[in-house]
């Protein structure tokens, strides 16, 4: 058996035998098995070819041996052609040609070499006969036998042997002087020839085996040299690879050296900074440029502190020496030489460079900043100046807003007290007239100095957590009016999901709203406005969106780039049919960038726009909105009837929201329909919100209708308006109508109790209209008001008279001060139990005289109220630091002065304080 391991083979020579291929064990048995295969069939080979060659020259020899020993046969005196020559010609062509033939034609085959024993042991025989049986001839059959072993194939000596054995037992028997030279033989003469003929056998076929083993040691230690051939090609190869590869590398590694020192060297010799390399004395090891003046060569060596100012050579001194012994990087900015000996700026970094963990040299990096430096004192000179424009600025803001304000206080407030005394018709308008001037004077006076405090910066917002929804609705209430004087409707609607809790300015949220509202309504002829609050999707931070659309004329594409412009509008024609200033786009779109939002619009020219802004910092999860319950509506069914699929879309919002069952219909003539159909289905409506204005039958012909009709008499119906006339509720409610809302309804929990008392939920407790259509004036307070002694202290006539007469409308007694030292002598004199103080007043101002009666030390703290047209953040500050307790902004209302009143000068007031 063959046993392999790793790089050896060893094969056991008990398994091998004479004509058998010994069994080999994979992986060497195909490769040792396919050489002594092909070691066979070359040993077959040359054995094919030295018989071939073998019997044509025994042939040959026959026929010379027959010619030669007895051409011719004798019988008396004739003689012919010895049939021994015949046999040799004949038998022997016919014993040789064959197996030649073979072994030209189909060398190292099986049948050519049993041809080739055949023939040769049969060429043999015939030797013996044509010698007549000489002892000689019979070592041709032992030499035949020996050639024969040269196939090293025992199969081949065995067919001989069977011929040699067969001719001597014919021929023995029938005629055995051919073959033994006698005319009988004995039966043991053919055991004797048989036994030479076996021994010869035995010796040639151990020959065989010995030679085929040899012949596989041979073809294992060719199988183990290619072996190791093969393995040390393969090792030489992946070598080779590896060296060719290391080779490569190392070409790439040095190209890419070579190019990364070309890379530095173009880097530091094109750097517009000085780089430098330092030994510890300060002296330059390396420099990549000089300045101009100076040469390469004279810098190399000489001390850094040459080229930097003396009053800074010790500084960089103990920097180098600090960088040298801590190893770390140092910064400082120096001055130094510069071109023509103009001093220069030098932001200056030295770094240690390290061999072996020990600083060996430092690297200075010097970029010169000179151009900076100047830039600095040019900007700082600038700011100087620009601070200085700011303060006047501020001054004259300050000082406009004043002159301004205090003769519109005298308008608007004289015109208000006007209005209250008896006038005739036309004198009532024309008053009306002059406060409706007056106020939107005062509207575009704060438009401008709103802009004006913008662009100074001196805009300070609140950031204080306020509730979304109740400025969004107080912004809708106000404008209801100008709404309803053009026919229009307000629909407000809120995202469930909405956060209503935010964190900011709510004064400055209701501007932009008011100022969208107005240009929403100015712009729009008929149709709706739509007030959307949802959650901005746009927005990678929580963030609320608030979007205003309306059906009016839109913007011109041509007209869109500029609209955010200051003292811009769509129509910019002298002839445009609509006012303003053009300011409120611009205040609001900066009023949202301040809050951290954004704003923008979509335009379609004709079609209507729609302008939305964003407002973050959201404090509570998305929760709905302030919505009341309804847990007492269950089983009720609603019908909405209203021809604006917007305002049906709302509503039926709210009614889902609160679960309560509905249906819509967009017509009186379809709402008519639902409603028999449900009462004839057995589920009738149990409450109609309807329109008042609608196309064809009103809500009004439409309440009525039902009314007239038995079967839907009983379903309570709820009247929704956006244009009402004093006496509408008490007519509808005398038709039949159970609550009467003026649109937009922005408090859901009016339409809420509108609906339980329709439906007899709960007990009415007051009038069946909700909301009268009609503000009314408010109500005196049922308590008898409290008597209160104050001192006004104003310089401007005007204001002396209108705020002397709203305080005396209050039931207060008023003693007048024309300045603020005229106000310390009078306080000295009288205890008051309020004071009004004017801010900017001649000789002494406001705040100069709240401080000096703050020093007086009297036993009891007067209220001192700031009156100012001031319109910067900062003054209610000052008036707070000066020692006064609140800030009223002129133009003068009378309610700001019950509400300063009733907080500062009731009994008890300035304890709670």
């Amino acid at each position: 058996m063959i046993a392999s391991s790793p790089g050896i083979l060893t094969v056991s020579s008990d398994a091998i035998r004479p004509n058998a291929v010994p069994a080999v064990d994979p992986p060497a048995s195909a490769s040792v098995t396919d050489l002594f295969r092909r070691s066979e069939q070359s040993v077959y080979r040359q054995g094919d070819r030295l018989f071939l060659v073998l019997l044509g020259l025994q042939w040959i020899a026959g026929i010379v041996l027959a010619l030669t020993a007895s051409p011719r046969s004798w019988a008396g005196a004739s003689s012919q052609v010895h049939t021994h020559v015949y046999a040799a010609i004949f038998l022997g062509g016919l014993c040789c040609w064959v197996p030649m033939a073979l072994c030209f034609w189909r060398p190292g085959e099986v049948v050519t070499r049993h041809a080739v024993a055949i023939g040769q042991t049969g060429f043999s025989a015939l030797l013996i006969h044509l010698t007549m049986s000489r002892i000689e001839t019979h070592f041709h059959v032992f030499g035949s036998l020996a050639f024969l072993a040269c196939y090293r194939d025992w199969r081949v000596l065995a067919t001989a042997t069977a011929v040699v054995a067969l001719d001597h037992v014919v021929r023995g028997i029938w005629f055995p002087l051919s073959v033994y030279g006698v005319l009988t033989a004995s039966p043991w003469r053919v055991v004797e020839h048989a036994a030479w003929v076996v021994f010869e056998d035995i010796v040639l076929v151990w020959s065989c085996r010995v030679s085929r083993r040899e012949m596989w040691r041979i073809c294992e230690e060719q199988y183990r040299n290619a072996c190791l051939r093969d393995g040390l090609e393969v090792k030489v190869q992946e070598r080779t690879r590896e060296l060719q590869a290391e080779i490569a590398e190392r070409q790439r590694t040095e190209t890419a050296i070579r190019a990364s020192e070309e890379r530095y060297r173009a880097v530091v010799e094109s750097a517009p900074e000085f780089i430098n390399t330092i030994d510890r004395e300060g002296r330059i090891l390396f420099v990549n440029r000089v300045l101009p003046g100076f040469e390469k060569a004279h810098v190399l060596g000489s001390p850094i502190y040459n080229y930097i100012a003396a009053d800074s050579v010790e500084r960089v001194r103990q920097l180098v020496a600090e960088v040298f012994e801590s190893g770390e990087v140092r910064t400082y900015e120096v001055s130094g030489a510069g071109l023509h000996g103009v001093p220069a700026w030098y932001a200056s970094t030295l770094g240690p460079i390290k061999t072996d963990g020990r600083v060996t040299s430092a690297i200075l990096i010097a970029a010169d900043i000179t151009a900076r430096k100047l830039a600095e004192e040019e900007l700082l000179n600038a700011k100087e100046t620009a601070d200085a424009g700011n303060r006047a600025k501020s001054e004259f803001l300050a000082t406009m807003s004043h002159e301004i304000r205090t003769p519109m206080n005298g308008v608007i407030g004289f015109t208000n007290l006007l209005l209250d005394t008896p006038l005739s018709p036309d004198q009532h308008e024309f008053a009306t007239t002059i406060r409706s001037s007056g106020q939107s004077l005062l509207a575009i006076i704060n438009d401008i100095l709103d802009f004006s405090k913008i662009e100074a910066n001196k805009l300070e917002l609140e950031n204080c957590p306020y509730a979304l929804r109740p400025v969004i609705e107080e912004a809708a209430e106000l404008m209801s009016r100008e709404a309803e004087k053009k026919g229009l409707e307000i629909v407000l609607h809120q995202d469930q999901d909405t956060p209503d809790n935010l964190i900011g300015d709510p004064g400055r949220v209701r501007q932009i709203l008011l100022n969208l509202l107005s240009n929403a309504i100015k712009f729009t002829e008929q149709g709706h406005v739509f007030v959307n609050v949802s959650v901005d999707s746009g927005s990678s931070l929580p963030s609320i969106r608030v979007s205003v659309s309306d059906t009016g004329i839109g913007i011109p594409a041509d007209k869109q780039a500029s609209l955010f412009q200051k003292f811009t509008q769509a129509d910019a024609s002298t002839t445009r049919r609509f006012g303003g200033t053009g300011l409120g786009l611009a205040i609001s779109l900066r009023l949202a960038e301040r809050m951290g939002g954004r704003m923008g619009f979509e335009s379609t020219s004709g079609k209507g726009s729609t302008f939305w802004f964003t407002l973050c910092r959201p404090v509570e999860a998305p929760v709905p909105a302030g919505l009341p319950r309804a847990d007492g509506l269950r089983g009720v069914r609603v019908i909405i009837v209203d021809d604006l699929e917007v305002n049906r879309r709302v509503l039926r919002e709210q009614l889902k929201l609160w679960g309560v069952p509905h249906d819509w219909a967009a017509s009186g003539a379809e709402a008519l329909q639902k409603l028999r159909g449900a009462h004839t289905a057995g589920q009738p409506f149990h409450v109609a919100l309807l329109d008042y204005l609608m196309p064809e039958m009103d809500g009004e012909m439409l309440g009525r209708e039902m009314q007239r009709d038995p079967a839907l008499r009983s379903t309570a119906m709820i009247m929704l308006t956006s244009g009402s006339q004093r006496g509408d509720a008490q007519r509808l409610l005398a038709a039949g109508f159970s609550a009467y809302l003026t649109k937009p309804v922005v408090r859901p929990a009016l339409l809420l109790e509108a609906i339980s008392r329709a439906a007899n939920l709960v007990a009415p407790a007051r009038p069946a209209a909700v909301r009268p259509s009609v503000a009314q004036p408010p109500v005196p307070p049922g308590a008898p008001p409290v008597h209160r002694r104050v001192l006004l202290v104003e310089d401007n006539r005007t204001n002396q008279l209108l705020a002397e007469l709203f305080l005396k409308k209050l039931n207060c007694t008023v003693d007048l001060a024309s300045d603020g030292r005229e106000a310390i002598g009078m306080v000295r004199q009288l205890p008051y139990d309020c004071i009004f103080m004017d801010c900017q007043m001649p000789e002494m101002d406001g705040f100069e005289a709240t401080l000096e009666i703050r020093r007086l030390g009297a036993d009891r703290r007067v209220p001192i109220i700031a009156l100012t047209a001031d319109v910067m953040a900062a003054d209610r500050e000052r008036c707070i630091a000066a020692g006064m307790d609140d800030y009223i902004s002129k133009p003068l209302h009378l309610d700001d002065l019950r509400r300063a009143l009733e907080r500062w000068a009731m009994p008890g007031a300035m304890g709670a304080r």
